[in-house]
């Protein structure tokens, strides 16, 4: 990971002062970039030594300084110190990395959006930004830059006319979200929902639900927090804070409510009833497509209701909504539709990626889904994957290919609601993309539509890498 200061230099004493730690060396050296990566090190770049589960970033110091840089953090100094390198000595380098965004964010004066949730953060980091972007210089989390680690990057490359900081934090541990919050200080809070990601980790939804909220401890007391009205663990949560609004599809009630959703092609259109306000918005048109879609353009609308922007303007920036880098992204292969969502999975976007494959389908082409391992479900890691392949059966599914060695419960959950067994291909082993894409390009015809979607760790944009140059082979 590397950032550029979005607000200015910092020089090494300035940094001790921020973190605490011994200075050894010139202080006066300054910088314009931190890395995390002794590749990424050079001339005016602070090298960040964080000693890793698998790897000690202090033993690529002499890397770091063969490329020019001059300044680093680390937790010891010793003989393989190289000469000429400005050390600043910590008990912990990623504490350090927290405590220089600390320091460092009172540079940029702007509201800040903390957003966090099971699934569907980036979608929801995206839309609130293309809206809020319509009234106010806006700047958000690049790429996945949403750890303990990419968050304080992202606060200290906040440029200094930043207005609205948009943040999204995710979380490996319990604990984390809530160190976050503290830092970023968030005027406003947005929980996206709560599902079944870091189950193996929590143990339960509610402990989920707890890890969640943990967004409150930095949220200031007038922010506003908007949380799924679907959710009923979100609905009993307590305490919240007063200015708490919700946004759902089913609970009528809700202060932003969703309802007459109905796909235009390409777009998702639907209605929305301030409940708060007492008025319906017609016909809001999104350029995605999928429930999860219409969520993530509600806390977006909601954002940009509670920071003043009109009608118009929310509408225009949801029409601006662009999604991430393998999330949802639809392409043609050689007349063959690629919904590439490769980002990650869990039992929840599963759903949610095979109802967007199914209302393609509409248009008459098979549905053919590559399903892959969802991971860190803890027990009940087989009956998430039956119910994912059951329902991609009753969703319609014509064809199923699933990767991995859990992903063969898909394979069955989707035999015993019906599939027929011919119409399912099951590979064990995740890494024989090659063999899984050749697969793929015997059974796929012109006019079909494939969804691939699997955890990050499948990495099954792979498959179609392998598959596209099938395809183009034969075409050609």
């Amino acid at each position: 990971m590397k950032i550029r200061l979005g607000a200015g230099k910092l020089n090494m004493s300035e940094t001790s002062g921020f973190t605490g730690g011994f200075l050894v060396g010139d202080g006066g050296v300054e910088f314009d970039s931190i890395c995390t990566d002794s590749k990424e090190a050079g001339p005016g770049v602070l090298f960040v030594a964080i000693r890793g589960e698998r790897t000690d970033g202090y033993d690529y110091i002499p890397q770091a300084a063969k490329a020019g840089c001059r300044c680093v953090i680390a937790e010891r100094t010793d003989s393989s110190m190289p000469g000429g390198i400005t050390a600043l000595i910590v008990p912990d380098s990623q504490r350090a990395l927290l405590d220089i965004a600390h320091g460092y964010r009172g540079r940029v004066n702007c509201l800040r959006v903390g957003i966090t949730g099971s699934v569907g953060k980036t979608t929801t980091k995206e839309y609130i930004s293309a809206v809020l972007a319509e009234r106010f210089v806006t700047h958000k989390t690049a790429g996945n830059y949403n750890s303990l680690i990419g968050m304080p990057l992202t606060l200290i490359e906040t440029p200094a006319d930043t207005e609205v900081s948009v943040l999204e934090m995710a979380m490996s541990a319990p604990g984390e979200i809530e160190q976050m919050s503290l830092l970023a200080k968030p005027d406003m809070a947005v929980i996206t929902n709560i599902g079944t990601s870091h189950l193996e980790m929590l143990g339960s939804r509610e402990n989920i639900l707890k890890a969640k909220f943990e967004i409150l401890a930095g949220l200031k007391e007038s922010g506003t927090l908007i949380l799924n009205g679907d959710e009923p663990l979100m609905l009993g949560y307590s305490p919240k804070p007063r200015n708490t609004l919700y946004v759902a599809l089913k609970n009528g009630r809700a202060d932003y409510f969703a309802h007459n959703i109905r796909r235009c092609g390409d777009f998702t259109e639907f209605d929305l009833t301030e409940n708060n306000n007492n008025k319906t918005v017609r016909d809001i048109r999104i350029p995605a497509l999928g429930n999860h879609n219409v969520y993530a353009a509600l806390f977006a609308w909601a954002a940009g209701s509670v920071m003043g922007l009109g009608e118009e303007e929310i509408e225009r920036g949801l029409l601006k909504f662009r999604g991430a880098e393998m999330r949802q992204m639809i392409y043609e292969i050689c007349g063959i539709t690629v919904i590439e969502d490769c980002y990650n999975a869990s039992p929840e976007s599963m759903r949610a990626a095979v109802d967007v494959l199914c209302s393609l389908g509409e248009r008459g082409g098979r549905r053919v889904a590559l399903l892959g391992d969802m991971l860190e479900l803890g027990k009940n890691t087989e009956m998430y994957h039956r119910s994912t392949g059951a329902y991609a059966t009753e969703c319609g599914v014509d064809i199923l290919f699933t990767l991995g060695s859990l992903a063969r419960f898909i394979a069955a959950g989707a035999q015993s609601a019906g599939m027929n067994d011919e119409n399912i291909f099951v590979n064990i082993d995740e890494n024989t993309y090659p063999a899984t894409a050749a697969e793929l390009a015997g059974v796929l015809s012109e006019g079909d539509i494939l969804l691939v979607k699997a955890s990050r760790a499948i990495r099954a944009e792979r498959v179609i890498d392998c598959l596209r140059d099938i395809l183009l082979n034969r075409s050609n």
